[in-house]
């Protein structure tokens, strides 16, 4: 961030502990609608520059809000997570904005938040799912394929086994070994997410 802005903080319910969605401030406070930033891996609330889009919303008089929000997924989170429970928190948030009254409620996914965005369509896998009325998608990528640019076949076709291999022991929720995940990924991962991001198919 370049310099201060300003946010107003909104605690709300939520799976996530200390959950709180930040309201970029607009010069416009009667806006009936939200756009919500569903970040890409590795990011949370205020880990991209948005000053920009806030800026454009403010000096076109939108009738929108910008809105960032903590998941279970933010910063390293995104180690021990998943696109399921990416869709449970944002079913959260869409519920805590319709009781604000939000009229409509776009989510704006960046990079692996595209694949949030797709998964949370999926009425039949989440039919209790808060509905919003739109999808923006920026940036969408491939992890696996992203991965397959840095790591080369045979080290990133060995961690995935070695993730298929605890899923199948029962034990997808474990920490994958220091040597098994590539040294791109900084925090701890389990094989049940190194799979769900590395693995074809």
């Amino acid at each position: 961030m370049s310099a201060p802005f300003p946010v107003t903080v909104h605690p709300f319910p939520s799976l996530t502990r200390w959950s709180c969605a930040y309201e970029h401030e607009l010069p416009n406070p009667s806006a009936t609608n939200a756009l919500v930033y569903i970040p890409g891996l590795t990011g949370g609330p205020h880990a991209l520059d948005l000053q920009i889009l806030s800026s454009a919303l403010a000096t076109t008089n939108s009738s929108y809000t910008l809105w960032e929000f903590r998941m279970r997924s933010s910063y390293t989170g995104f180690g021990y997570s998943s696109l399921a429970n990416d869709a449970a928190d944002i079913s959260s948030l869409v519920t805590y904005l319709r009781t604000l009254g939000k009229t409509k409620i776009v989510l704006l996914g960046h990079s692996t938040g595209c694949q949030d965005c797709l998964e949370y369509t999926d009425r039949a896998k989440y039919p209790s799912r808060a509905a919003v009325d739109g999808y923006i998608l920026l940036a969408p990528v491939s992890d696996r394929e992203m991965a397959g640019l840095f790591i080369p076949e045979e080290v990133l076709e060995g961690s995935v086994t070695a993730a298929r291999g605890l899923i199948d022991a029962g034990k997808g929720e474990e920490v994958m070994g220091k040597g098994s995940v590539p040294e791109i990924f900084h925090s701890p991962v389990t094989a049940y997410r190194w799979w769900s991001l590395a693995a074809k198919g």
